[in-house]
């Protein structure tokens, strides 16, 4: 072989090699890019089950949360509707003792019906509303306590972070 066609396969080889190792790497190159694709909607899934996951967490606390202030809501319900009770016996409580006072004032419109154990039994019956009111009122400060509570619960829950407990 002469010098000149020997220069020729030598330098067609070497180009040839070279043409060859950069669609090799051309091909490692996109098959590397293909599979960092592949990774990077991997991630994005795995991101978008822990949001789901998260917020699941957050409804099912914010669903307790709903269920005690209702609770809450029914027992404050019940205590008023025995304060109101409670205020219209000492409203007749009341008006008996004013009937009375009445009577006192005028003996001559029938205060001889009036006895002392009668008096006393009105007395007697006004120390128990009283004591009733203030067991009431007792009753209204711990659900009021509790509500409080509960209240600043939630508000600590919703100022966590999304994934901490």
């Amino acid at each position: 072989m002469s010098i000149s066609a020997y220069k020729y396969v030598v330098v067609h080889q070497t180009i040839s090699g070279k043409y060859v190792s950069k669609l090799v790497g051309r091909t490692e190159l996109e098959d590397a890019l293909k599979r960092l694709e592949q990774l990077i909607q991997e991630e994005v899934q795995m991101a978008a089950a822990e949001v789901l996951k998260v917020v699941h967490t957050a409804h099912e606390r914010v669903s307790e949360v709903a269920g005690t202030v209702l609770a809450i809501d029914d027992r404050v319900a019940d205590v008023d509707k025995r304060a109101a009770d409670v205020g219209d016996r000492e409203t007749g409580a009341r008006e008996m003792v004013h009937s009375v006072d009445n009577k006192e004032a005028n003996p001559d419109n029938s205060m001889s019906n009036v006895d002392d154990d009668k008096m006393a039994g009105v007395g007697d019956g006004l120390k128990g509303v009283d004591s009733m009111v203030a067991r009431i009122g007792d009753r209204v400060k711990a659900v009021d306590k509790k509500l409080s509570q509960v209240t600043d619960g939630a508000q600590t829950t919703f100022s966590q972070p999304m994934g901490g407990k």
